[in-house]
């Protein structure tokens, strides 16, 4: 199972299986590791020796942990997710509104247009010049208000995605390894002289970000919250 990833915290060399019977029962065997490099010379480094079991119930351990992470932080991701789309639709419909209603202005004003012209209010040049900057205004109003109407209709979120989480958190209520499942998350294990463990897992960036949003999670939530129930002038 963990062949090819343990290493030796000194040396660098792989940490190779050996099974030996326990002194105080010979008819039960355990199974650990040692040093490829002290096994094959003693003067070459140290034993570095570990039991299976303390290795496999740590690395699980560790696994499980990282899970918990990974779907901490896609949850603070979708609710960022969610609510900065939300607080985007929120900020759009407002400048709709604020468009429209500067459309129904300009279309009342040039409704006005010939009325004051036939009254004598406006003469023939004023009503051309007029009529001529209301209908340019109304184009850029139309254009706006179609523009805004699209996008709208193509809001999304922001394709934000972390190579850790999409990971992880698909292994959720991990109780067993399995060696695909440690070739996939784990980079390498390295064992001290006095059998202390480090675990490099994969995607290390990707880890440090999911972490920092887990431990920001509340300030996030309420950012997102307060973006969401905020609406930006147009």
């Amino acid at each position: 199972m963990f062949a090819g990833l343990i290493r030796c915290a000194d040396c660098g060399h792989t940490l190779i299986k050996k099974s030996s019977h326990n002194a105080n029962n010979p008819e039960k065997r355990y199974t650990y590791y040692r040093c490829s490099s002290y096994n094959k010379c003693r003067g070459a480094c140290t034993a570095h020796t570990i039991r299976h079991e303390k290795l496999y119930n740590t690395v699980l351990a560790c696994i499980q942990k990282m899970v918990e992470i990974a779907v901490d932080a896609d949850e603070v991701i979708s609710e960022m997710k969610r609510n900065r789309t939300e607080s985007y639709s929120v900020d759009l419909r407002a400048r709709l509104s604020h468009q429209e209603q500067e459309l129904e202005k300009v279309t009342r004003r040039m409704a006005d247009l010939y009325p004051d012209y036939k009254d004598g209010i406006l003469n023939a040049d004023q009503y051309k010049l007029n009529k001529q900057q209301y209908e340019r205004q109304q184009k850029q109003l139309q254009a706006s208000i179609e523009s805004i109407k699209d996008s709208i209709e193509h809001i999304d979120s922001p394709n934000q995605t972390n190579a850790f989480i999409e990971h992880f958190k698909q292994h959720g209520n991990i109780d067993t390894l399995t060696r695909p499942l440690l070739i996939e998350l784990v980079d390498h294990i390295t064992v001290s002289e006095k059998g202390e463990i480090e675990i490099t897992f994969n995607f290390a960036d990707a880890f440090q970000t999911a972490k920092e949003l887990t431990e920001k999670k509340q300030d996030v939530f309420k950012t997102a919250k307060d973006l969401a129930q905020k609406t930006i002038p147009a």
